[in-house]
């Protein structure tokens, strides 16, 4: 087990996914008592698939209803840190990690000087014009390539 480590999955509706999720971590190194499952008031019966298929160790949490992933993760992150985690790592439901996935990231840096660690540059936001109520940008998702007008 990775002490120190929790791991959130918000889900809504994707039983399947959450559990090749869960199961993808697993064989990664991660516990059962590592992660915690929120479920955000799904209707597909993935409380009860979880539960079936990784037992009671399984950190699950129901909500009634659906109040949308940022709640979802929040509830999670905060679970995770009142249990004692020092870290939070929050996972997609739809996201399958390589058996080397938790090894990876908990690696100290390279010391080679030449290494540095940055974050990436600022992308514009969608320009006012071509958003419509209710619809992604057209093209589905802005141009995150263009630098912000400086």
């Amino acid at each position: 087990m990775l002490t120190g480590l929790g791991i959130v999955i918000p889900n809504f509706n994707l039983r399947e996914d959450t559990a090749a999720c869960v199961q993808s971590l697993v064989e990664a190194g991660a516990s059962l008592e590592q992660v915690t499952v929120v479920d955000d008031g799904s209707s597909d019966g993935s409380l009860e698939y979880l539960r079936q298929r990784f037992g009671p160790v399984l950190d699950l949490v129901a909500l009634p209803e659906n109040g949308g992933f940022v709640m979802s993760s929040n509830l999670g992150m905060a679970r995770a840190l009142q249990k004692g985690c020092e870290w939070v790592l929050l996972v997609n439901n739809d996201t399958l990690v390589a058996p080397d996935f938790l090894e990876t990231l908990l690696k100290p840096p390279t010391s080679t000087p030449s290494t540095t660690c940055s974050p990436p540059d600022p992308v514009s936001p969608p320009a006012a014009d071509h958003l419509v109520p209710g619809r992604p940008p057209s093209g589905g998702h802005p141009d995150r390539r263009q630098p912000l007008p400086g």
